[in-house]
């Protein structure tokens, strides 16, 4: 009864299957709804740490739904595109948890784990690689522990594929092997340049 009738509802939850089949299951049939994801945010929490240019040449990722209308589907468009996101993109709320749990809360927990083992007091040791890495271990701990508990089976598969790299790696260094060393710097080049070059 908090909804007026033909309300149109969305969400910005970084984790997706289990809000919106909760979300569904409890929708008045008049009520319009359409979760999205926007594809910014800032490593500081609080209304001090704005930015108005947050969202500007960002990602907009909007979550199909049967429920959903063309309509629907347009009027959250017009938000993306009134926000200033560069690109706006329909995916499944499966294939969204999948995505987000390597590019984004894989991301979180290695740069938690840097910190983790970082010796105290070696600022002087560190650089901008150190810095770019750990910039989001400034992290809201109760926001992350629910994002990462909430999207656990494809968390895990994440960090199962990005062990699979660091032990490649660390073998062909304990191997000395500098043949295997340098295939596997290279391939990581040519991705990164791939990522560059995406016309997102």
């Amino acid at each position: 009864h908090l909804f007026k009738k033909g309300a149109f509802i969305t969400d910005i939850s970084g984790v997706k299957q289990s809000v919106v089949h909760d979300i569904e299951s409890v929708l008045r049939e008049d009520l319009h709804y359409v979760s999205h994801h926007p594809m910014a945010g800032r490593a500081k929490e609080g209304y001090q740490h704005r930015d108005p240019d947050m969202f500007m040449n960002n990602h907009f990722l909007i979550i199909e739904s049967e429920r959903a209308s063309l309509t629907d589907y347009e009027l959250i468009e017009i938000i993306g595109k009134q926000l200033g996101f560069k690109t706006l993109t329909r995916i499944s709320a499966s294939l969204h948890d999948q995505m987000i749990a390597y590019t984004s809360q894989l991301t979180h927990m290695i740069a938690v784990s840097l910190m983790l083992g970082y010796p105290s007091k070696s600022h002087r040791f560190t650089g901008d690689s150190f810095r770019d890495l750990t910039r989001i271990a400034n992290i809201n701990e109760k926001l992350w522990t629910e994002l990462f508990l909430s999207n656990q089976q494809d968390l895990l598969d994440a960090v199962d594929i990005f062990k699979k790299h660091l032990i490649d790696l660390e073998k062909a260094i304990k191997n000395n092997d500098q043949e295997t060393l340098m295939k596997l710097l290279r391939a990581s080049r040519e991705k990164r340049k791939d990522f560059e070059n995406d016309p997102k």
